[in-house]
């Protein structure tokens, strides 16, 4: 489980890494990342693949393997394939429900030490937090950025 949760942290810094480049280039973030969509979604199709699978098809590639660019575009369109930028309904629901704020995050068991019963989180100003357990989201920074503007939060 270790290894696909520091595969899954990597996958999410190159989707960040992605944003930040586009910003900086002053280019529509999900316009960059289509052309790359387009070709995972082809390989999936083809090979009969989910993502991640595509995605290590793809790597196999001399252009994927040259181009550290495209490694990280490539990385960046493959989370947008799995968890798309605010579809997921937590994020739908923070930036069209005011005052909406997520459960806690906790997963361990409410009786066991360090365990929490879920409540809902409270907003510090970088990201929701429980204060029952002290458990923090890890929404990324554009996210929240995002959020605070929708919400005129300073």
């Amino acid at each position: 489980m270790e290894k696909q949760v520091k595969m899954a942290a990597k996958l999410y810094a190159c989707r960040d890494a992605a944003k930040t480049l586009a910003k900086i280039n002053k280019r529509d973030y999900l316009e960059m990342l289509e052309p790359y969509i387009v070709i995972l979604k082809q390989v999936m199709l083809a090979n009969n693949l989910e993502e991640i699978p595509a995605l290590l098809v793809v790597s196999g590639t001399k252009t994927y393997q040259e181009s550290d660019m495209g490694q990280l575009l490539f990385m960046a369109a493959t989370v947008e394939l799995i968890e798309p930028t605010e579809t997921s309904i937590v994020r739908k629901n923070l930036m069209n429900e005011r005052g909406y704020s997520p459960y806690c995050g906790n997963d361990i068991s409410r009786t066991a030490p360090g365990g929490c019963d879920n409540p809902r989180t409270v907003f510090n100003g970088e990201q929701f937090e429980c204060k029952k357990c002290g458990w923090v989201s890890g929404f990324p920074l554009d996210f929240i950025t995002r959020y605070k503007a929708k919400w005129n939060i300073s």
